[in-house]
């Protein structure tokens, strides 16, 4: 249960982080950035490949397009 309401808490803190940022005018590399530096968690893509890195670059930004309303043409 306990992996649950983290995971909960951080998509709420993610929600909170990029309205906040899109309404400052942030663009969703921007906005991931911002969530980045909040977020120990991600911490792993340090550690990555370009190629991984790459690939989970994509998904989290989609992540942040989706959480913010933000269309693909943004």
């Amino acid at each position: 249960m306990e992996q649950l309401r983290r995971a909960r808490q951080q998509i709420l803190d993610w929600h909170k982080i990029a309205n906040g940022e899109k309404a400052r005018g942030k663009s969703p590399g921007q906005i991931m950035d911002v969530i980045r530096s909040k977020d120990p968690e991600l911490d792993y893509l340090n550690g990555l490949d370009k190629d991984a890195f790459e690939r989970e670059s994509v998904l989290l930004l989609n992540t942040v397009r989706g959480l913010s309303g933000i269309s693909l043409q943004n």
